[in-house]
C-alpha cells in the first residue's frame, strides 16, 4: 500500500513478484492454489499475505502495476524442453507461437470483455528458437511449433506426434474475400490429422487460415472468441487439407457428405477449380453462441485439396483452388 501511495498518479510501473499461491485453479477465478487442502501449511501465512497484497493492487485504479506469479514447480536449472499436445516433446532449439485472449488485462479498472484483446506469445527453448518463432510469426504463423532444423530433437515419441513445419499454406488459399483481411495461419495438431482418417484418408498437410472482418473482436459472448485467431477458433476460417492424390480428396469429401447426411445443404455454386458437389452444415454451437449455431461450415474439394470453411458461401465463390 505504501508503494502504491508513493507511485499514485505517476507513469512509473510497480512490479510485484508474488508466489504460486495466488494462481487460480478454476476458470471462474474463485479458488486459488493457497486455498487447496494440499497446499503446505508452512507456506500459508506468506501466501495469504501476498494474496492480500494482490487484492490491494486490484483495488487501485491510480497506479500502473503488474503482479507476477511464478509456476508452482519451477526449476531454473531444468532441461529446456517444449511440450505440445498433438505435436510432442522437443529439446534443442525449437520455437513456439500461440495466440489467445489476454488473461492479464482485466481487473476492476477495465470494462472490456476478455475476448476483445489478443495475447500473442512468441517463445522458445533457446534464443535461436525464439528467433525462429519470431520469423515464423512475421511470415504469418499464429499458432504452432517452429523447428530449427537439425538443432531440434524429439525427446519422447507417442502415436499422436506431429512433425511440425513452419512452411506456410499456398498464397492462393490465403486470399481474403471481400470485406475480410488475412490474419495468418495455424498449425493443427496430429489428432486433427487422424480425425480425417474416419472419412477415408489422412492429409499430407493441414493448415487453418484465419480472416478477420471489421469489429471481429467486438461483442460480449463466445462468438467473439470464435471469430478470433486462436488455434481452435472455427469462425471466419479455412481449414486446408492436402491429400496425396485428387482421388483421395474426392473420396474424403464424398464420405464426409455421407456422414453428415441430413444436415448437409448443397451450395449454389462451387469455388473455381472445385467439384460441383460443395455443401455446408451448421457449425456446432457448443455453448459459444447464445443463439444456437453461430454459422455454417462449407466443404468442397478440387485437385488434392479438401477445404472446410466457415466463411460465407458467397464470399468463397471468388476463391480458386490450386491444381497439381
Amino acid at each position: 500500500r505504501h508503494l502504491c501511495d508513493v507511485l499514485s498518479g505517476t507513469r512509473v510501473r510497480l512490479l510485484v513478484v508474488g508466489g504460486a499461491g495466488s494462481l487460480y485453479v478454476n476458470k471462474e477465478h474463485t479458488v486459488q492454489v493457497k486455498d487447496l487442502e494440499s497446499f503446505p501449511e508452512v507456506f500459508k501465512p506468506l501466501a495469504t499475505n501476498m494474496g492480500e497484497a494482490l487484492a490491494e493492487l486490484r483495488g487501485r485504479d491510480d497506479v500502473r502495476w503488474t503482479y507476477l506469479s511464478p509456476a508452482g514447480d519451477f526449476r531454473a536449472d531444468g532441461a529446456r524442453t517444449l511440450t505440445r499436445l498433438g505435436v510432442g516433446v522437443f529439446g534443442g532449439d525449437v520455437g513456439f507461437v500461440e495466440t489467445r485472449w489476454n488473461p492479464w488485462l482485466y481487473s476492476n479498472v477495465f470494462d472490456d470483455h476478455p475476448y476483445s484483446t489478443l495475447l500473442i506469445t512468441i517463445s522458445g527453448t533457446t534464443p535461436a528458437g525464439v528467433r525462429a518463432a519470431f520469423d515464423a510469426f512475421t511470415a504469418g504463423l499464429n499458432n504452432g511449433v517452429v523447428p530449427c532444423g537439425e538443432q531440434t530433437r524429439r525427446i519422447e515419441r507417442t502415436i499422436l506426434d506431429l512433425e511440425p513445419s513452419a512452411a506456410p499454406p499456398p498464397a492462393a488459399l490465403c486470399a481474403a474475400p471481400a470485406g475480410f483481411v488475412y490474419a495468418g495461419w495455424s498449425q493443427p495438431p496430429e489428432n486433427e490429422y487422424r480425425a480425417w482418417l474416419e472419412h477415408g484418408a489422412e492429409p499430407e498437410r493441414l493448415w487453418r487460415v484465419k480472416f478477420l472482418e471489421p469489429r471481429s473482436l467486438a461483442g460480449a459472448d463466445g462468438t467473439v472468441w470464435l471469430r478470433g485467431p486462436a488455434l481452435m477458433a472455427w469462425g471466419n476460417a479455412r481449414t486446408l487439407a492436402r491429400f496425396a492424390t485428387p482421388e483421395a480428396a474426392a473420396t474424403v469429401l464424398r464420405n464426409l457428405r455421407a456422414a453428415l447426411g441430413g444436415e448437409a445443404s448443397p451450395w449454389a455454386s462451387a469455388p473455381g477449380g472445385a467439384a460441383a458437389d460443395a455443401f455446408s452444415v451448421p457449425m456446432p454451437a457448443d455453448g459459444m453462441s447464445p443463439g444456437g449455431s453461430p454459422g455454417r461450415i462449407g466443404y468442397f474439394a478440387g485437385g488434392p485439396w479438401v477445404i472446410a470453411t466457415s466463411l460465407p458461401e458467397t464470399a468463397e465463390r471468388a476463391l480458386t483452388l490450386p491444381q497439381p
